[in-house]
C-alpha cells in the first residue's frame, strides 16, 4: 500500500476587490447558480466539498504528477489532509 505524501498547502493570493466581487456575487440572488459558479472558476477555482469560492490550494506530489485540489477556510479544517 502506499502511503498518502503530505500535501504542501498554499493560500490562494486574491485582491480585495476580486474578494468583495466574489462575495457580492454569491450573494446576489439575481444571478443563477450556472452563472455564479462559471465566474468562480475563472477567478479562484471552487472548494472541493462545498461548491464555494477556493481560498487555500493543496498539492500532493506523487513521482512525476501532481494532484491539486481547492478548498475554502471553512472547509480545509474538514478536509483529511
Amino acid at each position: 500500500m502506499i502511503d498518502k505524501p503530505k500535501p504542501i498547502i498554499e493560500r490562494i493570493q486574491i485582491d480585495k476587490d476580486k474578494l468583495q466581487f466574489l462575495k457580492d456575487l454569491i450573494a446576489n440572488p439575481k444571478i443563477s447558480p450556472f452563472d455564479k459558479n462559471k465566474i468562480i472558476k475563472k477567478i479562484t477555482g471552487l472548494c472541493a466539498i462545498c461548491g464555494s469560492y477556493a481560498t487555500q490550494i493543496v498539492t500532493y506530489k506523487l513521482d512525476d504528477i501532481s494532484l491539486i485540489e481547492r478548498y475554502c477556510d471553512t472547509c480545509i479544517s474538514k478536509a483529511k489532509l
